[in-house]
């Protein structure tokens, strides 16, 4: 930006800009208070899809979660059973 010197002050030079940049914009009408979604072209991902397919994920993840939980409080159960018989015959000796 340059500073050239000119009759008008800096805050001249700024209303001047701000009203020419304000013609470039439109106003939008009244009573618009959302936007329209366009219409998904075909394979293309859209919002209800989506949460759909996190739904889902979310759902595998989980069933996943607890089996892993399962089994590992079946392994533990296992491993004590197995500790606890090694110190008994430890302890008969």
């Amino acid at each position: 930006m340059s500073f050239a010197k000119t009759p008008f002050g800096p805050a001249e030079i700024g209303k001047s800009q701000a009203m020419e940049a304000e013609e470039h914009f439109r106003p939008l009408p009244r009573g618009i208070t959302a936007f329209r979604r366009a219409k998904p072209i075909d394979g293309e991902a859209t919002p209800e899809s989506l949460n759909s397919l996190l739904g889902k994920v979310s759902e595998t993840s989980m069933h996943g979660i607890d089996s892993l939980i399962n089994e590992l409080h079946t392994l533990r159960g296992r491993t004590t059973v197995i500790v606890f018989n090694a110190i008994l015959r430890n302890t008969r000796h």
